[in-house]
């Protein structure tokens, strides 16, 4: 009895190290004023010289199944949002928000000359796999970034 004890207590612990240890902090130094992020895979926008342009995209090969087939780009240029034209961050928030779980969202992005449009679903934050933070902080002075 006593080693079957012994056993589940080391299960428990390499469990809790494993989960640990599968923990994986990145920081990305992104540019650009009034941020908004789509929660349904990594995409963040950003309001850069009158116009809104995606900061970061979605590394290839990391999206899930239900939005792999999306080709968003860095520096692509979002135009419009549900047959509504953008030109804030603000304002894709807004119609963001209004969105229900699962209604359609629709891009309309500008990459060089060529114009498409970006389709997915709005996604639930219960059923999202990866949890991401974000905190927004203001460096005033690059000697305030401490290095490890």
């Amino acid at each position: 009895m006593r080693i079957k004890s012994v056993a589940l207590a080391l299960l428990v612990i390499l469990a809790v190290a494993m989960s640990v240890s599968a923990q994986k902090k990145t920081v990305l130094k992104i540019e650009g004023e009034n941020l908004f992020m789509f929660q349904e895979f990594i995409l963040v926008l950003a309001e850069e010289d009158g116009k809104v342009t995606v900061s970061v995209a979605p590394p290839e090969g990391t999206l899930p199944k239900e939005y792999e087939n999306i080709d968003i780009q860095g520096g692509d240029i979002v135009k419009m949002m549900n047959g509504k034209r953008v030109k804030t961050t603000a304002a894709i928030k807004k119609i963001y928000e209004k969105l229900e779980i699962g209604d359609e969202i629709k891009l309309g992005v500008k990459r060089e000359d060529e114009m498409f449009i970006v389709t997915f679903k709005k996604a639930d934050p219960e059923d999202m796999k990866g949890k991401m933070m974000i905190r927004k902080e203001v460096i005033e002075d690059e000697e305030d970034i401490e290095e490890d």
